[in-house]
């Protein structure tokens, strides 16, 4: 009897460390860009750990915290903020005011992107509160909430508010993190769109490739925040009728939404919309009314027939079949 209680004992102690081992390769995987990779090892980190360690547990919260993150980076937002919601859960009945703040700073970044802005400042502003008691005012979790924050006040087209937050959020990266960190490089980015709302388009170009040179720097060619920041370059350079750099700035995009979120995700259609739109003043007709149909139905999934994206899909399409003569 002894020996057996020892065999399990030994095997509970084996179990709870492979789920944690799963929960830090789910974290480097995620890190990387690898967001399915990440997935399937947190899903069976979660699967081991709820038996062994307790549904419960710190190791649960921070599991699930990671899981909603992975996520979050797949747009899977009603999944995310599950994830969250649980790990709030388990984190509120602990005494760890800064993990209950992140996991309300997470919450407040998956109702932001859908579109529940009120809700979403509320969960920044208690994660703010509670990171300033506990770290003081030039922390990189401050850093993170002020950016946050600045994202709400973007979304609500309030510029220049959202410009001070970002400002100030970039200032305590540097300061806590140095010039060359992916986290200097999304704050730069997002003061690139707020920039880009101005008459001068260099001011955003600065910005774009700046934030771009420190995304491949810190973490690779195919990080997912990188097709963002290619994209708008690609509409900067459209704006300035500089096509064809527009054109390798999208084609860039597109070959990394096309690796992260596949080619039925809306950000894919929006950047093959764009490269038919590019394609067109070049007269590439062919090329261009490619990308048109494939931006139109992944906007028709997405959106529904009667949306301004497929309208838009719709007109493309339109334009370059009257280029090419196709009058009927």
């Amino acid at each position: 009897l002894a020996l057996l209680r020892d065999v399990e004992d030994r095997n509970e102690i084996m179990n709870a460390a492979i789920a944690r081992n799963l929960h830090r390769k789910g974290a480097v995987h995620e890190k990387i860009g690898e967001h399915e990779m990440a997935l399937s090892c947190l899903k069976e980190a979660l699967k081991v750990g709820k038996n062994i360690l307790g549904k419960d547990s710190v190791e649960i919260s921070n599991i699930l915290n990671s899981l909603g993150n992975v996520h979050r980076n797949l747009f899977n937002l009603e999944i995310a903020l599950n994830c969250y919601e649980q790990s709030l859960h388990i984190r509120l009945g602990m005494n760890d005011p800064l993990s209950i703040a992140n996991t309300k700073n997470n919450i407040g970044a998956v109702l932001t992107a859908q579109g529940y802005d009120e809700r979403a400042s509320a969960f920044y502003a208690d994660a703010l509160r509670l990171k300033t008691l506990q770290l003081g005012c030039n922390n990189v979790e401050i850093a993170r909430t002020l950016s946050n924050i600045g994202q709400v006040f973007l979304d609500q087209k309030r510029l220049d508010t959202a410009m001070k937050y970002f400002q100030e959020g970039l200032r305590i990266f540097r300061l806590t993190q140095g010039d060359e960190h992916h986290d200097v490089a999304l704050c730069i980015h997002n003061i690139g769109l707020i920039l880009e709302k101005e008459s001068d388009l260099n001011k955003p170009l600065q910005c774009y490739m700046e934030a771009l040179r420190i995304f491949k720097k810190t973490v690779g060619d195919d990080y997912l925040m990188a097709s963002y920041t290619l994209h708008n370059l690609g509409v900067i350079h459209s704006k300035q009728r500089d096509f064809q750099k527009a054109i390798d700035f999208f084609k860039a995009s597109l070959r990394i939404k096309l690796t992260n979120l596949g080619p039925d995700h809306e950000e894919t259609a929006q950047t093959q919309h764009c490269l038919g739109e590019a394609f067109r003043e070049i007269n590439e007709l062919d090329t261009s009314f490619e990308n048109y149909k494939r931006a139109l139905k992944n906007r028709v999934k997405y959106f529904g027939t009667d949306s301004e994206e497929v309208s838009d899909s719709l007109f493309g399409i339109g334009k370059v079949r009257f280029l090419r003569g196709e009058n009927e």
